[in-house]
């Protein structure tokens, strides 16, 4: 037997469907909207690094009156840029510049410094600095040193978590909208539709007093209505047939019984004349007993007269 599957069944497991392709949608915008932003904070960061190298080979950067004061002054950029240190290292790690109070004169272990000296490329690495998750920009600016840029992603995620609360009640707003216009559709169309079957299944075993409530402002409507008719015009049909079969009942019934009258008539003609033939068939045998005993009687009589004769003679 052939599975059946309702049209409220399709319905709900199409707007799931759609659903799920809806929210995995929404999650690949938002994975490639993350990925768009960190491209361009991580554009805008070599930027600066490249900005800040610039700076830091010009001819005049020598001729400038105090280090410290030109420094501070360079460094004082950085708060600007959302970044959370830069450094300006030698190819041993040992920070010379840093935006970060203390830190000049102290080594740090990178093994990025080595591969981007040595590449003459920039790179870029993961890193956690005081529970923060940072981008960390190592940009060669000469053969014995880099300018290393490290930024948070917070404002990346607070922007990817925004787009995504936004893309998320837009699709809420679109699910919602859905699941009213799938309420006015089942109950537009879907209800009555199953409404129409029940009946249908009704009429099929033979009850023909279903009658379908529905209105016909709609073609379902009209369907309805229709099949309402089709089971009144089915029903006097019915009527009429019942009437035809009884009137037929009685007319064959009154046939019967003349057929049989008929019959018993001619049973008792037969009777009557079985009982005829069979007296005149007695009347043959008793006839033809005469008649054999009247032959033997004029064979003897002849007999007698022969030997009678015979006796004469002598």
């Amino acid at each position: 037997m052939v599975k059946k599957y309702s049209l409220y069944t399709i319905s709900l497991a199409t707007f799931l469907a759609l659903f799920l392709v809806s929210l995995g949608y929404i999650y690949i915008l938002t994975v490639k909207y993350r990925q768009d932003l960190l491209a361009k904070e991580i554009e805008e960061k070599i930027n600066f690094a490249r900005a800040f190298h610039d700076i830091r080979m010009s001819p005049r950067w020598t001729q400038l009156a105090s280090l410290a004061e030109l420094e501070k002054e360079i460094l004082s950029f950085a708060p600007l840029q959302d970044i959370k240190y830069v450094r300006m290292m030698d190819s041993s790690g040992n920070i010379e510049h840093s935006s970060v109070e203390g830190e000049r004169g102290r080594r740090i272990e990178d093994p990025g410094i080595a591969q981007a000296i040595l590449s003459g490329k920039t790179v870029i690495q993961d890193e956690v600095v005081g529970g923060e998750k940072l981008k960390k920009i190592v940009f060669p600016w000469h053969e014995a040193g880099v300018v290393s840029v490290g930024f948070p992603l917070r404002g990346i995620e607070e922007a990817t978590r925004t787009a995504f609360i936004r893309d998320i009640s837009i699709a809420l707003g679109g699910v919602t909208f859905t699941l009213l216009y799938f309420f006015l559709i089942f109950r537009s169309i879907i209800n009555p539709v199953r409404k129409i079957t029940l009946a249908c299944e009704q009429i099929r075993k033979g009850n023909l007093e279903v009658e379908i409530k529905n209105s016909p402002k709609t073609e379902i409507g009209e369907l309805a209505s229709s099949i309402n008719n089709m089971v009144r015009d089915l029903k006097k049909s019915q009527e009429i047939l019942e009437e035809t079969k009884s009137a037929l009942e009685v007319r064959v019934e009154a046939r019967t019984r003349e057929l049989t009258r008929v019959a018993d008539s001619l049973d008792q003609k037969v009777k009557e004349k079985t009982q005829e033939l069979q007296e005149k068939i007695n009347d043959l045998e008793r006839f033809q007993k005469l008649a054999v005993g009247r032959e033997l009687k004029m064979i003897e009589l002849k007999k007698e007269l022969e030997d009678f004769k015979g006796k004469n003679n002598e």
